[in-house]
C-alpha cells in the first residue's frame, strides 16, 4: 500500500481515515470499526483487494464506507487479476 501512496503523493491529496467508529444507538454495548484504505481529496473512496474475484460482500463493504463517510464515489481495487483495468469497479451512492 505504501508504493500506492508513494504514486498519489505528488499529485493529489489523500489519506487514511484510520478508524471510524459506529456505536448503535448511542450505547457502547454494540461499537464496529471501520478502517478505509485510501481517501482522496476527499471525495474518493478506494478499497483495496488481492482476492479471487470480488464477492457482494466486498460491494457492501464499499457501500458501508460510502454511507459512514459521506462520499458518492468508490473504487473497489482488485490486484488479484491479469489486467489492473479489469479489477477496477467503480460504485456510486
Amino acid at each position: 500500500m505504501n508504493k500506492v501512496l508513494i504514486n498519489l503523493k505528488d499529485s493529489l491529496i489523500y489519506g487514511n481515515l484510520g478508524n471510524m467508529v459506529l456505536a448503535w444507538r448511542s450505547s457502547n454495548f454494540y461499537t464496529r470499526l471501520y478502517r478505509i484504505d485510501l481517501l482522496v481529496e476527499n471525495c474518493v473512496v478506494i478499497e483495496l483487494k488481492s482476492v479471487e474475484s470480488l464477492t457482494d460482500v466486498h460491494f457492501a463493504q464499499i457501500l458501508t464506507y460510502l454511507n459512514l463517510s459521506g462520499c458518492k464515489l468508490g473504487l473497489l481495487v482488485n490486484f488479484n487479476v491479469r489486467h489492473l483495468k479489469d479489477g477496477i469497479k467503480r460504485t456510486i451512492l
